[in-house]
């Protein structure tokens, strides 16, 4: 069954501003009990440049392709930009896909705060492949702002969807940006334009749901849900089974949420969530067709996304 994940990252030491891994590296010593100089090096964990690493995971969990989500979080409230320009990133990004073509694909991540932002989504689709644009409203924008119009207008002459971080989010970043209600707004305008509500909203998944069943050109993912199947599986596979029966598995896509090739094993029990469904799931009569299995696993993102036939 074709696999593809929907929503891995790459990010590397000069991608993001100094402030944010300075508060990473807090919030992993509040949460680990381990000195601060301790959790940089776990933080460092993270930078991949390459694409090597995420790779390697993917071989080993047999999921077939990664959509890379770039993200820019150079102009997040009270940061620095990052140290290496955004355009840079944007070319490094395609650099590591065409190294791994056929196994990774990338979306442009780009502020629309920006000077010339729908310019730079149109080389980076039109030069560099880019398959979507990925938004970071938490970085200090509402989605309805009307700065981001212009690139909602290039992705629907471009053809492509664009990709929301909906849900909660630590410092330095704001929560207020990402409640999915604001994303109403650029569906009712832009009714051609797919939506896609990353994470489905993460906590605020019931209004995430209720606002893609009122408009057909959402789509979500439910990346990053891992802790949930892990805490209570039951309650999990009863919630996706909601979910599905609401908005169809043709608008929902699997996702990780992965940092290059960081904790492999992790990776492989959220795979095993779906490829290798419990018996006692079903014995509870939570069921799902083999034909919604293959919409959510890989069909659903390889159409959105239009990735061909993933290798």
């Amino acid at each position: 069954m074709l696999i593809v994940d929907s929503h891995a990252h790459l990010i590397d030491r000069d991608w993001a501003p100094a402030g944010y891994w300075e508060t990473n590296a807090w919030i992993v010593s509040r949460r680990l009990g381990v000195s601060l100089e301790e959790a940089h090096l776990k933080v460092a964990e993270m930078w991949d440049g390459t694409g090597d690493p995420l790779v390697a995971t993917l071989d080993r969990a047999g999921v077939s392709h990664g959509l890379v989500l770039n993200v820019d979080w150079g102009l997040a409230q009270g940061q620095k930009d990052s140290p290496l320009p955004i355009e840079e990133i944007h070319h490094r990004c395609y650099q590591v896909v065409q190294h791994h073509a056929g196994r990774l694909s990338w979306a442009v991540g780009v502020d629309p705060r920006r000077p010339q932002s729908a310019l730079m989504v149109h080389k980076a689709v039109t030069e560099y492949g880019a398959r979507a644009v990925k938004f970071r409203p938490d970085a200090g924008f509402y989605p309805n702002d009307p700065v981001a119009y212009p690139i909602y207008r290039e992705c629907l002459e471009l053809g492509i969807p664009v990709v929301f971080h909906c849900g909660p989010i630590l410092p330095p970043l704001r929560s207020k940006y990402t409640e999915p209600i604001y994303l109403d707004d650029v569906c009712k305008d832009f009714p051609e334009l797919t939506v896609v509500a990353a994470h489905l909203g993460h906590g605020y998944w019931q209004q995430t749901l209720s606002l893609a069943k009122s408009n057909p050109n959402i789509v979500c993912d439910l990346a990053h849900w891992d802790w949930y199947v892990g805490s209570q599986p039951r309650r999990f596979y009863e919630t996706v089974r909601y979910i599905m029966d609401v908005i169809g598995s043709q608008r929902m896509m699997f996702g990780t949420d992965a940092i290059g090739g960081r904790d492999q094993a992790a990776y492989l029990r959220w795979v095993r969530a779906f490829t290798e469904i419990p018996p006692e799931i079903e014995l509870a009569g939570i069921r799902f067709s083999q034909g919604e299995l293959a919409d959510f696993l890989g069909a659903t993102a390889a159409r959105i996304f239009q990735l061909g036939t993933p290798t």
